[in-house]
């Protein structure tokens, strides 16, 4: 999502602004079909799904339910599991310039047609 860091941890309090054109890119995504996984390591997930809610992006913290994958379009996983995906913008992974670009990268990697 890309965060604001500027106060630091802050003992993993969410706090700060999205990055310009993140929550653009992933309702544009989720939209499109594609499913969004927010993966953070912070103990309350439940604060990471209501900072994105906050932002106009519809969000749930994870349930610890069995899965592998998450198919819903209509919100994202906010959860502290590596679930299977086939595309991470991560600082491990794909590490991307801006969200416009990312999004473009997403649809070319995954290869789902646009549905607009």
């Amino acid at each position: 999502m890309s965060v604001s860091r500027d106060r630091g941890w802050q003992d993993g309090a969410m706090y700060g602004d999205m990055a310009p054109g993140a929550r653009k890119a992933l309702l544009a995504l989720m939209a499109d079909g594609y499913s969004v996984v927010a993966r953070s390591q912070r103990v309350d997930q439940q604060a990471v799904a209501d900072w994105l809610e906050a932002h106009g992006v519809p969000a749930v913290a994870d349930d610890g339910e069995p899965r592998a994958y998450w198919t819903d379009t209509t919100r994202v996983l906010c959860t502290a599991r590596a679930l299977t995906s086939p595309f991470e913008v991560t600082p491990y992974g794909y590490s991307h310039q801006d969200w416009d670009a990312t999004a473009a990268r997403i649809r070319e990697t995954i290869n789902r047609p646009n549905s607009r």
